[in-house]
C-alpha cells in the first residue's frame, strides 16, 4: 500500500520503543519482538522517496499500526505550533487530511480503528 509523505511521517512519529512498551502492557506480547516488528514496519518510512507498507499484515502488525495512529503525538504538537515556528495553518490542514486518508487505508488492510476527533488533538 502505498502512503503519502504526510501519511508516513504520522505512521513514523511514534517511537518503536513506546510501541512495544504500550501493546506489551496490553497484551502478552515479547516486547523484543514487537519492537523489531514495529521498527521493520515503520522506521523510516517518512526519509523513502515512495513510502509503503505490506498489503498483507499479520494481527502483531495491524496492532502496531493502529497503535502508531491512537499514540502519535505528531498531531498534538501541530496544533499547538500552528502559525509557529513549525507549521501553518495550511500544514496543519493537510496533515489532518493526511491521518484522514491513512485511517482509510488502514482500515481496508484490517485495522480496527475508527476515525476518531480524538487522533486529531
Amino acid at each position: 500500500m502505498k502512503l503519502t509523505k504526510g501519511q508516513a511521517q504520522i505512521l513514523a512519529d511514534r517511537p518503536t520503543d513506546c510501541i512495544a512498551e504500550a501493546l506489551c502492557n496490553e497484551y502478552d506480547w515479547d516486547h523484543d519482538e514487537i519492537e523489531l516488528k514495529a521498527s521493520n514496519l515503520i522506521s523510516g518510512l517518512e526519509c523513502q522517496s515512495n513510502p509503503e507498507l505490506p498489503d498483507e499484515l499479520d494481527e502483531q502488525q495491524l496492532t502496531i499500526l493502529e497503535d502508531a495512529i491512537t499514540g502519535n503525538t505528531i498531531m498534538a504538537r501541530a496544533q499547538d505550533s500552528i502559525d509557529g515556528e513549525d507549521y501553518t495553518s495550511q500544514q496543519y490542514a493537510s496533515l489532518c487530511r493526511s491521518l484522514k486518508t491513512l485511517i482509510k487505508k488502514l482500515k481496508t488492510l484490517g485495522c480496527e480503528i475508527e476515525d476518531s476527533w480524538e487522533h486529531y488533538y
